[in-house]
């Protein structure tokens, strides 16, 4: 991009403008078609859970908090190469000052334990299920109907989490908040550039630590990963699939895969998206290197879970496949959507990518899109991994998956690979593109915290 193009405020207010008249848009036809037929159809659509609001002089100051800790560090690390380290503790502070703009009780406490019956309090009221954990698997399917709407429609190890923090830190839902923040921001820091080692082999370390900082500073990640568990199985399967892509001795990748996997399924039903992605990389390292071995890496890995899962059913009489037919009934009682409530079908798709555009914003929406065919030319296994990770994802929607929207938080998963085609453009930019794009990002996030609340 030219220095005068770089100087030009137009070309940061035009995406902009436009950007808002599409949402704008798109909204006032979801609502219009509303007024004419029933459909499930948010009032604030295409965001699934959210509430305007105003900020108070507490939420500005957090704000200012982070400008300030931004503009003094932002320098340095650029100087400094951008260690992981420094880059993990200033992303957790970011986050944490950002998730305090929402006041100490809905940035870190109502998430977890709710505002009163009913109102986001599934996991943290489900836990006296859980007060012993093996009678818990134990009698999961008995008990899989009557738990609340989280609880039943994942597996046990989703309250199994909570659980632990619970023994561990006492009934404190804003210490789970901290804790459930730290663990994910750590496993993202130290996945994220194994995975871009393989996936954008051209860039360097500086590069691949400002790409890390610029993911942990996305919208999405600011709302989202201080109290959500999706946060933490987000940063599960890029640990996944940076191993499994990442060069070393074969034997052990594969075994730590396989316990990601594990680890990763006792969490989420949602861990299905992987398999697509991971096949991926294997047929082109199977075209690459033309050995048929490279198409057994996935199913000795399966099998490896699947031998875990034996052990767990002999022990314990927990059925994977069991659990995951009852939550899909549960999830979808009146059977597949898009026939019994075709309206209804349309809109929630429409509104799960929406959704996803709408966190992402437009000036990282524009990098996405300049770097599409820089990266389908220069990195074949990150365009690989990008389409996999995207058309499979948009394989999930149209089998109805995140029936109620909400994909900016349930499908935390999916934003370091749509990162991928900006990534290799921004390899190709200089560092005061890779600044501003950080900037901009950062201050998207900071006013949607300023003028919304995103939780239950």
């Amino acid at each position: 991009m030219p220095a005068r193009a770089r100087a030009n405020p137009a070309t940061l207010l035009l995406p902009l403008l436009a950007f808002c008249a599409v949402l704008v848009c798109l909204h006032l036809l979801a609502r219009s078609v509303r007024s004419a037929m029933v459909f499930d159809c948010p009032r604030w659509w295409p965001f699934s859970v959210f509430d305007p609001r105003m900020p108070d002089v507490g939420a500005l100051a957090a704000a200012a908090l982070c400008v300030g800790a931004a503009a003094v560090t932002f320098p340095r690390l650029a100087r400094s190469g951008y260690p992981t380290p420094a880059v993990v503790g200033l992303a957790l502070l970011l986050l944490l000052a950002s998730s305090l703009i929402q006041g100490f009780a809905y940035g870190f406490v109502h998430p977890v334990a709710g505002r009163g019956s009913g109102q986001g309090v599934q996991y943290y009221h489900d836990l006296p299920r859980a007060a012993d954990p093996a009678a818990f698997v134990r009698t999961f399917h008995a008990e899989q109907p009557a738990m609340l709407d989280h609880t039943r429609t994942h597996p046990p190890g989703a309250l199994l989490w909570f659980r632990l923090l619970l023994a561990l830190l006492g009934d404190r839902p804003a210490a789970f908040s901290l804790a459930t923040a730290a663990a994910s921001v750590a496993l993202t820091a130290a996945a994220f550039p194994v995975l871009l080692r393989a996936a954008l082999p051209g860039l360097d370390s500086a590069r691949r630590g400002h790409a890390t900082l610029l993911l942990l500073l996305l919208p999405a990640v600011q709302v989202y990963y201080c109290a959500s568990l999706d946060a933490l199985i987000a940063g599960l399967l890029l640990a996944l699939v940076a191993v499994y892509v990442a060069e070393g001795r074969e034997a052990a990748r594969l075994a730590a895969s396989g316990a990601l996997l594990f680890a990763t399924s006792f969490l989420t039903f949602g861990v299905l998206w992987a398999l697509p992605v991971l096949f991926a990389a294997d047929v082109l390292r199977w075209r690459r290197t033309t050995r048929p071995a490279a198409l057994l890496r996935l199913p000795v890995v399966l099998l490896g879970v699947a031998a875990a899962y034996g052990a767990l059913y002999t022990a314990l009489g927990f059925d994977y496949a069991a659990a995951l037919r009852t939550a899909s009934r549960l999830e979808n009682p009146q059977g597949f959507r898009g026939l019994v409530e075709p309206m209804s079908y349309l809109f929630t798709r429409l509104e799960n990518v929406a959704e996803l555009a709408a966190f992402a914003g437009p000036w990282l929406l524009l990098w996405i899109w300049r770097g599409r065919g820089l990266l389908r030319r220069s990195a074949p296994l990150g365009w690989r991994l990008f389409t996999a990770a995207t058309l499979t994802l948009g394989a999930m929607f149209l089998t109805g998956a995140y029936r109620t929207g909400e994909t900016a938080r349930a499908c935390l998963f999916v934003w370091p690979f749509l990162l991928l085609p900006a990534l290799a453009a921004l390899g190709h930019s200089d560092e005061h593109d890779r600044t501003t794009l950080v900037w901009l990002v950062l201050a998207q996030g900071l006013l949607m915290q300023l003028f919304g609340r995103w939780f239950w």
